[in-house]
Order: C-alpha cells, then sequence, then structure tokens
C-alpha cells in the first residue's frame, strides 16, 4: 500500500484516486517550486479535501471570501498567523502590504481556495505566482507549492491556457468530477438501489449535498416527504441552489435567457435547432450563449457517435434539472407549505424527464466501465446514435452505442442498448428494432459481427426477446445479478 493511502483520513470517504495525486503533488521534493490546479463544481468536496490535505501535511490554507484587496490581505495574514497555533482567534494578526510581501517569506504547500475571489481586484496574481515559481525551482527562494482551487470553471480552465503567465507551470491539474452513482450510494448509506438511483438522479454525486440534507428515505414512497425537508423547503440552502450555482459564474450576464436554455434541456429540449424554435430566437444567436454553459459545467455537448455534427445537449448538474422541473414551477405552493401538492404534480416529469434520462447516463457509464464483451476485446468509446432506414424513410433512436475493438484489434460496434426507465415500456419488438439498426449498420460498413444487444431499465427486463437483460443490480456492480446473457439475434 502506497504512503498516500495509508495517510487517507477516515472521513475522506471513496476519492482515493484524487487523493493520491493531491498527496502525491503536495509530498514531492522535486522540483522544489510547483502549481497545482483542483476544480469542480460547487459542493463536489473541494475544499473538504483540501483541508485535510493540509492536515496531514501541514502547510497554509486560505479560503478566500469576496472581499476587497486589502481584507483579503488582512484575511491571508489570519490564515498564517493561525498555521502554527491551536487557537486561530489567538494568534497575532500579521499585516501584508500586497500579496507580494505576503508570499515573499513563504515556503511548503500553500492552498488558495476560490482563487477566482482574487483575481476579480488582483488580476496580478498569476504573473506573481509565475516569478514565484521560477524563483523556488532555480533554488533562488525557499522551495514552494502552490494548490489553486476554485468552483468557476470558466476562470480555473483558462490559467493555463495560451500565453497565460501559469502555463507550463502547473504539474498536478485536477478536475474533482462528481461522485459516480455506486460511490454516492455508499456515501448517503443507501442499500435499497431503487432509493439509491432515484436520489442521485436528483442530488448527483456532489458530497456536499448529503452534508446539508439530514435522515434518509427508507422507501421511494418516502422520498417526497422527505425532500420535504430539503430541496422543497423553502427556508433551506437547496430551495435555489440553481441560482446560487449561476451567480458564481460572472461570464453568464443575461440571467433571463441562460434560464430559459436551462429550462429548455431540462424538458428535454436537446438541439440548437429545437432550443430555437422553443425560445423564438434564431439557432445562430445561440451559439455564444450554449458555449459559454458549456465552458462554466452547466450544460454538456454530446455528439452522435457515428454521425458527427449531430450534437444533443443535456444539463450537467441533476440538482438544476430537479430544481427547474419540480421546485421552479410550483414555487407559489412550496412557499405556502403545500410540498404534496407540489410533488404529485411533478409526478408526470419524474420519470420522463429526471429519472429516465438520468439512467441513461448511468448506463453509458456501466457499458464504457463495467461491460465485458462475450467475444472478448474492449469498449473504447460510448454515446447516442440515431440510425437511418432509407426503406421505411424513418430513423431508428439508439440510447447506447460502445464501440471499440474485436479481440482480434479490429474496430467495432460492441453493443447497442434501449435504456428505459420502466422494463414495461420496451414492448415485445425491442430486441427486434435493436437487431434491424444492427443490420442497417452493417449495411453501412461498420463491424457489427460481434456487437451485442441490450435492454437496460431500471427492474431487470424479462422479456422473451434474446439479448441482455440489464437492471439496477448489474449497474451498481452488486453480487446478486438476476439476468443472464444470451446470445443475441443474429
Amino acid at each position: 500500500m502506497t504512503a498516500s493511502r495509508i495517510t487517507k483520513p477516515a472521513d475522506v470517504r471513496g476519492r482515493d484516486a484524487e487523493w493520491t495525486a493531491l498527496h502525491d503533488f503536495a509530498s514531492a521534493t522535486n522540483p522544489v517550486g510547483a502549481l497545482g490546479l483542483l476544480y469542480g463544481r460547487r459542493r463536489t468536496g473541494k475544499s473538504f479535501l483540501l483541508r485535510r490535505l493540509v492536515e496531514s501535511l501541514g502547510g497554509i490554507y486560505f479560503q478566500a471570501t469576496e472581499s476587497e484587496r486589502p481584507d483579503a490581505l488582512v484575511e491571508f495574514g489570519n490564515a498564517v498567523a493561525s498555521e502554527a497555533v491551536a487557537y486561530p482567534q489567538a494568534a497575532e494578526p500579521i499585516v501584508y502590504s500586497d500579496w507580494d510581501d505576503a508570499f515573499r517569506r513563504r515556503s511548503g504547500i500553500v492552498v488558495i481556495d476560490e482563487f477566482p475571489y482574487l483575481l476579480r481586484h488582483s488580476p496580478e496574481l498569476p504573473s506573481l505566482l509565475q516569478r514565484i515559481i521560477d524563483e523556488a525551482s532555480n533554488s533562488a527562494r525557499p522551495p514552494i507549492r502552490f494548490i489553486l482551487c476554485g468552483s468557476s470553471l470558466s476562470v480555473m480552465s483558462t490559467l493555463l491556457r495560451g500565453q497565460e503567465p501559469l502555463r507550463g507551470r502547473a504539474t498536478l491539474d485536477m478536475f474533482l468530477r462528481p461522485m459516480d452513482h455506486m460511490q454516492a450510494a455508499d456515501l448517503w448509506g443507501v442499500d435499497d438501489l431503487d432509493v439509491a438511483v432515484r436520489l442521485h438522479a436528483i442530488f448527483g454525486g456532489a458530497p456536499g449535498y448529503r452534508a446539508l440534507t439530514t435522515g434518509l428515505p427508507k422507501s421511494t414512497q418516502q422520498i417526497g416527504e422527505w425532500l420535504r425537508t430539503n430541496v422543497l423547503n423553502p427556508s433551506h440552502a437547496l430551495y435555489r441552489e440553481d441560482e446560487y450555482l449561476l451567480q458564481e459564474e460572472r461570464t453568464i450576464t443575461d440571467r433571463a435567457l441562460y434560464g430559459s436554455i436551462l429550462q429548455a434541456i431540462a424538458s428535454g429540449v436537446a438541439s440548437q435547432t429545437e432550443l430555437a424554435g422553443r425560445l423564438g430566437r434564431s439557432r445562430e444567436s445561440l451559439t455564444h450563449p450554449l458555449t459559454t454553459l458549456i465552458r462554466a459545467g452547466f450544460v454538456v455537448r454530446d455528439e452522435d457517435l457515428l454521425n458527427p455534427n449531430r450534437p444533443e445537449h443535456r444539463l450537467a448538474d441533476p440538482i438544476i434539472r430537479f430544481i427547474r422541473l419540480v421546485v421552479h414551477p410550483s414555487r407559489a405552493l412550496l412557499d405556502e407549505g403545500h410540498w404534496d401538492i407540489a410533488w404529485q404534480r411533478a409526478a408526470h416529469r419524474l420519470d420522463a424527464n429526471i429519472f429516465g434520462p438520468h439512467l441513461e447516463q448511468i448506463a453509458h457509464r456501466w457499458a464504457s466501465v463495467m461491460f465485458q464483451p462475450e467475444a472478448g476485446g474492449f469498449v473504447s468509446s460510448v454515446g447516442h446514435t440515431r440510425v437511418a432506414d432509407s426503406r421505411t424513410r424513418k430513423s431508428i433512436d439508439i440510447d447506447l452505442v460502445a464501440l471499440g475493438e474485436n479481440a482480434d484489434g479490429a474496430p467495432a460496434v460492441r453493443l447497442l442498448a434501449e435504456v428505459k426507465w420502466s422494463a414495461n415500456a420496451f414492448g415485445p419488438g425491442a430486441i427486434d428494432r435493436l437487431s434491424h439498426a444492427r443490420n442497417l449498420l452493417g449495411a453501412l460498413g461498420h463491424n457489427v459481427a460481434s456487437c451485442e444487444l441490450a435492454l437496460i431499465s431500471r427492474d431487470t427486463p424479462s422479456l422473451p426477446d434474446e439479448g441482455l437483460r440489464v437492471g439496477l443490480n448489474q449497474l451498481y456492480g452488486t453480487p446478486d445479478r438476476t439476468s443472464k446473457r444470451r446470445r443475441a439475434r443474429r
């Protein structure tokens, strides 16, 4: 076992690879001047990891606030003063004239959390850090390692680009992703997979949301009443979480337009052309706001895996989708405490616009990480596609297509799957549709000789068709696997 795994604090759940990378960077001795970046969406646990890292290895942890430059310097001085004392309030304050003065005598690990806040009033910081890192690398000053952290993806992701001062200085560039569905179930302590998948569809894999909630629903029937205590509660911090997330991105200026785009995507409007029609705007006018939302990490652009230039858009944050589809339409009811009526009104949206689409994303991860092709080989990329049928002049939408290589190394389509929230929604011809799509792809020149077919749903499909059945047990990797792999029809 590596030293980094031994020293991982007991309260750091999961995140083994991330902790190892952070620990290895912070504890390395060569080069003596280095820079690390850690960024990700709000509540993914960035600050928690960094505080534990400093507690384990020593150093300075400074969390910037939305304050002016003089106050920020005072706050940094307080962080330095409290470094070596048991009670920070007893430390003597340190006053710095500027950031050069603040960093001049520093050595070891210096963590600056919420770095984008400092850039608003101190744009010279990247150039200053560049000089300090270069001097430390050349032994012209004491060894130092900076870790810069932030939730504003549009700011953090540009620090190392092009001609930026810090380009070429970072040896750690870590985007902290939300936990996957299996890690989240473990974090929340949920054994009922039906409950676990719903919680992940609502809150995603951000660990911070677990800390903001109390108790847990013991069954799916209790989820609505349990949500009454948090995201459906007007006095709870999560009630306006989508607004807090958007406010962190200063590049998002026209709140009304961006909010309408998010609302439309949450409702299932996927293409830019469809968005333009929904909002009554030209397609071209949405290019910039969509690009902004993508760079800020609010929207994901998914390309058709077999037909490029047919992108679809989806929301990256499940909590935004839930608030936009469940909370927003019923603000008046919820403000009056009628959560039960609001929950009933949202029932028709839950399966179609929240749980179903989220299960599809979980299925994509299962196919890319856990699916093992029966005939050997591997999967390299997973997505969706649309297969045109010239005979019927219609298209077949494929929820999940996995590309990779056969056992002999030849590129091939390895899996086609249909994903439904309920197995009852497949119908008796589901596998036949997939088989027909496979034949069409073969006629187009794709290698489908070892392509398997699958039906994926919350409850394991029990249809008479041949093919691979996948339910929550398989998606969550539990030992109780009730479905059997069958040879798909050729």
